[in-house]
């Protein structure tokens, strides 16, 4: 009759047909419990330093390559493990390679150093310092359908550091992007 003092909580969730599984059961649900709370910490985490950062979750969900729902999925902790989607998404949102395994254990996550690892090896080094530098105003993915196939464009935004928000938010409001391709004009000789 040990069953009967065990996690009376847990065992309303029990198997009560037999005495063994649900104790089984009821260890469990525990085990469950406190996994469950790993993974969504871990999620709400990833999600408020997105927030933060001032990035939509379809621009994480594009630049990793998955589906939004991916995204959402990891930050409601629906996921079982730290899988290659999780430490792309602790990337794209500042933290170092081990972040999501401290956050998932309890800890803190570590802010990954501004001159770190290259944003992406084929792009120019200008290009990859100015997408460290300043803080972020806001970044965006646009993808459109073309007959040729989709073309996607990526826009960051950043301010100088020390400018107040106000200015940093006039900055933003005041930006207008034309994207238009034009055929390269060559010279006849």
């Amino acid at each position: 009759m040990i069953t009967g003092s065990l996690w009376p909580s847990e065992m309303q969730r029990c198997d009560s047909n037999a005495l063994v599984a649900g104790v089984r059961c009821c260890i469990q649900v525990r085990h469950d419990e406190a996994m469950a709370t790993k993974w969504t910490r871990l999620g709400e985490e990833l999600k408020a330093a997105r927030v933060a950062r001032g990035i939509e979750q379809q621009d994480v969900a594009a630049q990793i390559g998955v589906s939004r729902g991916a995204i959402r999925n990891i930050e409601r902790g629906d996921i079982t493990k730290v899988s290659p989607t999780v430490r792309q998404y602790a990337r794209i949102v500042g933290w170092t390679e081990d972040s999501p395994e401290r956050v998932a254990d309890g800890g803190e996550p570590v802010r990954a150093e501004s001159g770190s690892a290259p944003v992406t090896p084929d792009l120019a080094m200008d290009v990859q310092e100015s997408l460290r530098r300043g803080p972020l105003l806001k970044s965006q993915v646009v993808e459109v359908e073309t007959a040729a196939g989709k073309v996607r464009a990526t826009i960051v935004l950043r301010g100088e550091d020390g400018m107040s928000e106000e200015t940093l938010l006039a900055a933003l409001r005041a930006v207008q992007v034309d994207v238009s391709t034009r055929e390269p004009r060559h010279s006849q000789e």
